[in-house]
């Protein structure tokens, strides 16, 4: 059986189709990065946050943050680039340009200020974001839920 041009034709279309597919799901891609200038603690060693810092994700505008606190930034594709500037305690100004890539199935994940400030690897300082969800069983219990070692609430 002789296979005709237009089925090669059609089947390189279809491959085509696929192949596209494939490159738009990774470039086209969404992801929430939350900016968080928070006092954090890493393999037990804390890191303070930073009095005054500007936060500039791929070129987009620029973001001022103050201790405590988080900013959500969406951007698109898997690789990109942070750059903070802040002045230090001898107040001189430092920016420091970082590279990193983002997870393809993670769709929202926390980037620790002080973390990249003080050099440690992208995988310490970008973490997965977790929300704090209430369940139904907690609000018949009166539970306490606990947002951060200063906060929380009964419910």
């Amino acid at each position: 059986m002789k296979l005709s041009k237009k089925f090669w034709l059609r089947a390189a279309a279809v491959a085509f189709l696929i192949l596209l597919g494939v490159v738009m799901f990774f470039v086209g891609r969404q992801h929430s990065i939350l900016v968080d200038n928070k006092t954090t603690e890493i393999d037990g060693v804390s890191y303070k946050a930073l009095d005054v810092c500007e936060v500039r994700i791929d070129g987009g505008d620029p973001e001022e943050l103050v201790p405590r606190d988080r900013i959500q930034i969406d951007v698109m594709d898997q690789h990109h680039t942070l750059v903070v500037s802040y002045t230090d305690a001898n107040w001189e100004e430092k920016k420091i340009k970082v590279r990193f890539t983002t997870p393809v199935k993670e769709e929202m994940m926390v980037l620790s200020i002080p973390a990249v400030v003080a050099g440690l690897p992208m995988d310490k300082c970008l973490t997965h974001f977790e929300s704090q969800a209430v369940t139904v069983d907690q609000i018949e219990q009166g539970e306490t839920i606990q947002i951060d070692e200063t906060t929380s609430f009964d419910i």
